[in-house]
């Protein structure tokens, strides 16, 4: 985790200090002021674009690798249910329930929260009674397992789409960059 943050500090400082330099270059020295100022802000909004966008890149990668994560967690969690006191006739549905719930939940627009009716620890109406409650309470560990562990798929899923997505168009940008060149002063007349 250092090593990036090294490295991004790094090429941030060769980056950024001569960008200020070289913006500011050609800006007449009546202005300078104004464009000094406008700089950082121009960057500020641009930056608050860039996380926006990114953010929702990356939730919308959490809604793509639900897909494949849920029905792995599902297989895991109905193999775990077997060393469970849950009845052999309940077990695939309770794995079936987990599995609609963490769907519904990773898909939503708001995957911190619980799905709607799947949420039984917060309210008193929706709280599980008789053979639900029971079934909770045998497959508890279980259950959570399962949830930490789709949640982990999906979120590490999104954040490598997300990272490489990234790499990929600053690739892209300094490609770009090389290939526009220097910008050559015209020479004085004679």
């Amino acid at each position: 985790m250092i090593a990036p943050l090294i490295v991004g500090g790094i090429g941030t400082g060769f980056f950024v200090a001569p960008l200020q330099t070289a913006i500011l270059s050609d800006t007449m020295p009546e202005n300078v002021g104004s464009a000094s100022g406008c700089v950082p802000t121009v960057q500020q909004i641009g930056a608050s674009i860039g996380l926006a966008v990114v953010t929702l890149f990356f939730f919308g990668q959490v809604s793509a690798q639900a897909g494949s994560a849920v029905p792995a967690a599902r297989a895991d969690l109905a193999t775990d249910l077997q060393t469970t006191s849950v009845e052999p006739m309940f077990r695939t549905a309770v794995a079936d329930r987990f599995a609609d719930c963490a769907r519904a939940q990773l898909t939503s627009p708001h995957p911190e929260q619980p799905a709607k009716g799947c949420d039984t620890a917060t309210s008193a109406t929706s709280a599980p009674s008789g053979l639900a409650a029971t079934l909770a309470a045998q497959a508890h560990d279980e259950l959570r397992a399962a949830g930490r562990s789709v949640a982990a798929r999906t979120f590490v899923g999104a954040f490598q789409a997300t990272v490489w997505s990234l790499a990929a168009i600053s690739l892209v940008i300094a490609a770009l960059s090389l290939a526009l060149g220097r910008q050559r002063d015209d020479p004085a007349p004679p």
